[in-house]
């Protein structure tokens, strides 16, 4: 599911209107924090809704990860005025990830703090160092729940050629039981203009 928001619309007050709770963590963040939060968190109650459970609390992890109702598990991102969410009720753990084009230094410092040294060996254009990326965050999401702690960019590698709606990611070692070094990982791309929406699924837990 998937929606829109304005941060020039937002005011604090809207948390306590949606009975939304806004993290300690954020009370004192920029308006762009806290209206991004708030934009997932009202996505993923509807979703929540549609697949027939109530408007229970989401609650919120130690490294900030969405903590679901029993019996779903599910993936929020934002970026620019755009937000999303995936949910299942099945074992498995989506990740999902939204990245719009950025400026070219902001390019190079995926460059340089993203991409392994074989990916920068590979002849990628300035939207496949997005697609990456943003794979690669959707990834986490995926895994997080069966790591339990974070992992760095340098843990998964792109392992084939990239397409419009498609890449596929390896992992360089090992991460936890069953995830294991050379693991693949199929990530489907949707490319909107500027943005990119990735999607991949985890392992059953």
């Amino acid at each position: 599911m998937t929606g829109h928001y304005d941060v020039d619309r937002f005011t604090p007050g809207l948390f306590a209107a949606h009975e939304i709770l806004c993290p300690e963590t954020l009370k004192h963040a920029v308006p762009k924090r806290q209206a991004e939060f708030l934009a997932g968190r009202l996505i993923a109650n509807t979703a929540l809704r549609m697949l027939g459970f109530g408007p229970g609390k989401i609650g919120r992890g130690a490294f900030g990860e969405p903590l679901w109702p029993d019996g779903i598990r599910g993936s929020i991102t934002h970026s620019k005025g755009f937000a999303a969410v995936w949910l299942t009720t099945e074992a498995w753990h989506p990740g999902l990830d939204a990245e719009h084009m950025p400026s070219p230094s902001a390019i190079e410092a995926i460059r340089s703090g993203v991409l392994t040294e074989a990916e920068r060996a590979r002849p990628l254009s300035n939207r496949d160092h997005v697609a990456v990326f943003s794979a690669k965050e959707a990834l986490f999401k995926a895994l997080f729940p069966l790591v339990g702690k974070r992992f760095g960019f340098g843990a998964a590698e792109l392992e084939s050629p990239i397409t419009d709606e498609h890449l596929r990611l390896r992992l360089t070692r090992d991460l936890a039981n069953g995830l294991d070094a050379g693991a693949a990982f199929d990530v489907s791309l949707n490319w909107a203009d500027t943005r990119v929406t990735s999607r991949v699924r985890g392992p059953g837990l």
